[in-house]
């Protein structure tokens, strides 16, 4: 019964974390160095959109509580109901940092191309 399974006696025979002759370690196919530099790189992108993103919602935040106030101080009605500038003070900046984000890419888009 065993006879049915012949094959290449080489597989499996590699211990975890070497390679064979011929091989190239999982990761460097096709960057042809490290992968902890474009780590490192992933990882400072993804903080840089951060930091973008939290001075954008504190411009955002800081206008659109500005502009509530102002609405509020000058008898606009429902200005004076707190559950709505609570929402307006919400949303608003949120809703205002998605379309920055979407002007900063269209325009790197055009940059690029």
């Amino acid at each position: 019964m065993a006879d049915q399974f012949k094959g290449d006696s080489s597989i499996g025979q590699t211990p975890i974390g070497q390679t064979s002759v011929g091989q190239t370690p999982i990761g460097n196919e096709s960057r042809g160095g490290s992968s902890t530099g474009w780590a490192a790189v992933g990882c400072l992108t993804t903080l840089c959109s951060a930091a973008v993103t939290t001075v954008l919602l504190f411009i955002d935040g800081s206008f659109v509580l500005a502009v509530v106030s102002m609405l509020a101080r000058n008898q606009v009605p429902y200005m004076d109901d707190e559950r709505v500038a609570q929402f307006l003070c919400f949303t608003l900046p949120v809703a205002m940092v998605v379309v920055q984000w979407m002007m900063i890419d269209y325009v790197r888009r055009r940059l690029v191309s």
